[in-house]
């Protein structure tokens, strides 16, 4: 049996505990989110090619935006609030790992 399919039990757990944890326990969510995450980065590159055209042009556009987005960065003197704002686009690149699975 391979490594990737022993992992897909544990991966199907944290999916479905997501949502429990992340209303029980402070901080829980962003836990089982950074652990579903790091699952994405190593089992999900291999899916990379399973996806159809329109998928990979929607994931590659938005990490193409937020690449644009973090280098205004640069240029900006407000750097907390800037930072703050870029925090929401963060959250949704960290999904696309976690798409793959």
């Amino acid at each position: 049996m391979s490594w990737e399919r022993r992992l897909h039990w544990p991966v199907l757990g944290l999916v479905f505990s997501f949502p429990v944890v992340a209303a029980t326990v402070k901080d829980g969510g962003s836990t089982v989110f950074t652990l579903l995450l790091l699952a994405g980065l190593v089992l999900g590159w291999p899916a990379w090619q399973s996806l159809t055209v329109w998928e990979k042009r929607v994931l590659r556009g938005y990490m193409i935006f937020f690449a644009v987005l973090s280098l205004t960065l640069v240029n900006t003197e407000d750097y907390p609030s800037a930072m703050h704002k870029l925090e929401r686009f963060v959250r949704f690149l960290a999904v696309v790992p976690a798409y793959l699975l």
